[in-house]
């Protein structure tokens, strides 16, 4: 019986990127920064708790619940891991005030707050990172969630905000904030222009990690409220056995804001604060982006910091370090849920003073080896340093390789932005030269006209004086060659011909020249002239057959007389001047006038 034969399964890259991703500091000043940093790490352990509520819970994690923080201290806690199935790390370093977790599971699918459910997708592992850290009297906050997965994965993963972050916002007596404004669920009303100038600073601060949407006030005759926002994916819903049912939510007394501080009789302000249907549609954006409410009024402070923006606008700023800022009107639901929920995806995120598991696990292991009472001892740390250190080299490069892609993203922005605006400068520059020559030809042109008309004034009465007022007027624009065709005795109206020795020496050679278009001279002829002349070529078999009609002799050589100016037929006067342009001197030399030459078919 053939035996079958089996083929060596391919390996599969995986690939590893950041999903979710805040930084905040905790505390409003009603408890110390350590009681601060102790009621955030029991929130964490009250979360974990509630992640394990289908397990058995591990001993590890029982502790008092948040309330009742006063009669805990941060010597309390202590590091462990556990790894059945799942693994859980923290470290905890008393000497650097540092409390960090690192929570690994396999992806249990996900369920949404509509109700919708995606089943687990296979290989993807959900790595998280929550850290604390007590420094410079801040209590510093990490979340950071991690993906790593196939790479030929094509499920998309959401984007989920810890349930963790919600409740810590909800704490009256911690409260998060990012920069100087507290994180919550309404958006920041600007009370000031002192306000508006300050959010402008903010903007442009390379501190920034979370983008900012901006709701400008809109008319009067516009609906009051940004289009509606329906995040399907505002909670945390994937857990390490079943999904978390989403909880209703909490309902707190309004909390307000600060900063900025808002007076305390804001009708007299006239301050726009956005109606209740709008700050309940961009509640679910709190932990995603910073929401702020601009009156009309303070539009210019924002503009004069970088921003420029109008009535109904809704900017989407993002941080520095990419710089992009999207106008968000007119886009619909799910562009705009994408936009805010997907942005932390693959985003160089800095954390300030916050230290995760790999790297307090370095320091932590640093103190032990330090501290170690036998050389075994010392070996085995000194390895599992290594091992940290080179966990923590990967991080690290795959930070700075996410920082890179970001700087030049806004690297490609900027030159593609200063490339538009040479293109714009350059096209304004060309705008204003031909509006400056426009002008220019059409002031020559006036003044060709006040010339043409005092000219006029001393003009030849009789044909005997044509000659020398032609070679006085135009003697370096056309030539005369004097000889029998040239015979003024025969012309009949003085001041037509002149018109036309004018018009050949002024429009037909500028447009010879290219300094008026074929327009302008037609222009000229029906404007300056009344009336209309007309040059075309001689052609035919005419010139040879009257050769010595059509040819004159010039500095020595043979010329042809290739154009001629007509005016008139046989019915009524008539008059044509034969010539040839010599490009060299840039004349009109002039063989006959007035008189019609013979052709073929008129003798």
């Amino acid at each position: 019986m053939p035996t079958a034969k089996h083929s060596a399964t391919a390996l599969l890259r995986n690939i590893i990127y950041p999903n979710y991703q805040l930084y905040a500091v905790a505390g409003n000043g009603k408890l110390t920064p350590e009681k601060t940093l102790v009621r955030c790490v029991l929130h964490t352990f009250s979360w974990l708790r509630a992640r394990f509520r289908e397990l058995e819970c591990p001993t590890e994690l029982v502790c008092p619940a948040p309330e009742e923080s006063e009669s805990v201290a941060f010597a309390d806690f202590k590091s462990f891991e556990l790894n059945v199935g799942y693994t859980l790390e923290i470290v905890c370093l008393q000497d650097e005030k540092v409390w960090t977790l690192r929570l690994m599971e396999p992806d249990r699918g996900a369920t949404l707050t509509d109700g919708t459910k995606r089943a687990p997708v296979a290989g993807r592992i959900f790595e998280t990172n929550i850290a604390f850290r007590l420094f410079d009297n801040k209590v510093e906050c990490g979340f950071k969630t991690v993906i790593s997965e196939r790479e030929d994965t094509s499920e998309p993963c959401e984007v989920f905000r810890y349930a963790l972050i919600r409740n810590l916002v909800e704490d009256k007596h911690i409260g998060l904030s990012h920069g100087a404004y507290r994180l919550g669920y309404e958006p920041l009303t600007l009370a000031s222009a002192k306000d508006a100038q300050k959010l402008a600073k903010w903007l442009r601060d390379d501190r920034r990690m979370l983008p900012a949407v901006v709701l400008v006030q809109p008319d009067a005759d516009e609906k009051s409220a940004p289009p509606p926002i329906n995040f399907a994916k505002s909670e945390f819903s994937n857990i390490l056995l079943a999904p978390i049912p989403t909880l209703p939510p909490i309902i707190l007394s309004p909390v307000t804001p600060l900063p900025p501080k808002v007076p305390k009789k804001r009708e007299q302000v006239g301050d726009w604060v956005p109606d209740v249907e709008t700050a309940k549609r961009w509640r679910v954006a709190m932990g995603y982006a910073q929401v702020f409410a601009l009156p009309s009024k303070y539009i210019l402070e924002l503009t004069k910091g970088g921003f420029p923006c109008k009535p109904g606008d809704v900017l989407f700023a993002e941080p520095q370090f990419s710089g992009e800022v999207v106008n968000m009107r007119g886009e619909t639901d799910a562009q705009i849920d994408a936009r805010i929920t997907n942005y932390p995806v693959n985003k160089p995120i800095r954390y300030g003073n916050v230290m995760f598991v790999t790297e307090a696990k370095i320091v932590d292991l640093q103190a032990k080896i330090a501290g170690s009472s036998s050389r075994e001892e010392m070996f085995a740390d000194f390895e599992l340093q290594k091992a940290a250190l080179r966990n923590n080299f990967e991080e690290k490069q795959r930070e700075n390789g996410l920082e890179i892609i970001a700087l030049e993203k806004k690297f490609n922005s900027e030159r593609e932005k200063r490339e538009k605006a040479e293109a714009k400068s350059a096209q304004m520059q060309r705008d204003i030269d031909e509006t400056a020559e426009k002008h220019s030809r059409e002031l020559r042109r006036r003044d060709a006209e006040i010339e043409y008309l005092h000219s006029k004034e001393s003009r030849p009465k009789k044909p005997q004086e044509l000659a020398a007022w032609a070679a006085e007027r135009f003697g370096e624009q056309l030539a005369i060659i004097d000889g029998n065709r040239i015979k003024w005795s025969d012309v009949g109206d003085v001041d037509l011909l002149c018109d036309a020795l004018e018009y050949l020496a002024t429009e037909y050679r500028g447009n010879l020249l290219g300094e008026i278009s074929d327009d302008e001279m037609r222009m000229a002829c029906s404007v300056k002239y009344g009336r209309g002349f007309d040059v075309s070529p001689v052609t035919g078999t005419t010139p040879d057959v009257y050769y010595n009609d059509y040819h004159v002799t010039y500095n020595g050589a043979e010329r042809l007389l290739d154009r001629h100016l007509r005016f008139g037929n046989k019915a009524e006067y008539l008059i044509r001047i034969y010539f040839f342009y010599d490009k060299e001197r840039k004349l009109l030399v002039i063989g006959s006038l007035p008189g019609h030459l013979r052709t073929v078919t008129y003798s």
